[in-house]
């Protein structure tokens, strides 16, 4: 109840919005300089405090979590484009190891214009039509010598 007299005494005096003008020009230097803080790591004691002040007196507490959430998600997209890329990058290795396995151990020639990129099930198809062709298949276990 002391609270609400209080601030409606300073409106009735006609100094709540000289207040709240001092308040935001305050607010704004505050945030000003702790956003160039931010860039000088550690996080210092007193900014982790003015920051947890923050979020508690505004309640700003769902949007970090909306920040976190967001985060996470890009993190889990990237870290599955990663596991993609690698087995791709494993599947592209095979593939070039057994051409390299055919060509020195059987003598197998593959010849085969490349445009642009080749992807790996494509090759795989090369790979299997090439030893269809040559009558290898049969043979993929005794090398030529």
């Amino acid at each position: 109840d002391d609270t609400l007299t209080f601030w409606r005494g300073l409106k009735e005096a006609g100094l709540l919005e000289d207040v709240m003008q001092e308040f935001q020009q305050e607010m704004q230097g505050t945030l000003k300089g702790l956003q160039q803080r931010l860039h000088q790591p550690p996080l210092q004691v007193g900014d982790a405090i003015i920051l947890n002040n923050i979020v508690q007196s505004f309640g700003l507490l769902d949007l970090v979590k909306k920040v976190l959430a967001s985060h996470k998600s890009q993190m889990d997209r990237s870290r599955e484009q990663y596991t993609r890329d690698l087995a791709a990058m494993s599947a592209f290795h095979s593939a070039v190891h057994i051409i390299i396995h055919l060509i020195l151990h059987w003598g197998i020639s593959l010849s085969m214009e490349w445009h642009g990129q080749l992807s790996v099930y494509s090759l795989h198809i090369y790979i299997y039509t090439t030893l269809w062709n040559n009558n290898v298949m049969s043979i993929v276990n005794e090398p030529k010598n």
